[in-house]
């Protein structure tokens, strides 16, 4: 992925309150140097 200029972001939590339709997730997360991770803040908006 990482190759690809793309991003994944594993193991959220309380995505079960969201609904189904209708919501926007914001990440924010730190410009690695050479890390293969690193931690990501994510908001649901809903």
């Amino acid at each position: 992925m990482l190759g690809q200029n793309r991003w994944q972001i594993e193991l959220l939590a309380n995505l079960d309150g969201l609904p189904e339709k209708g919501a926007a997730l914001v990440a924010t997360w730190p410009k690695p140097l050479e890390g293969s991770g690193f931690p990501a803040r994510v908001f649901a908006i809903h």
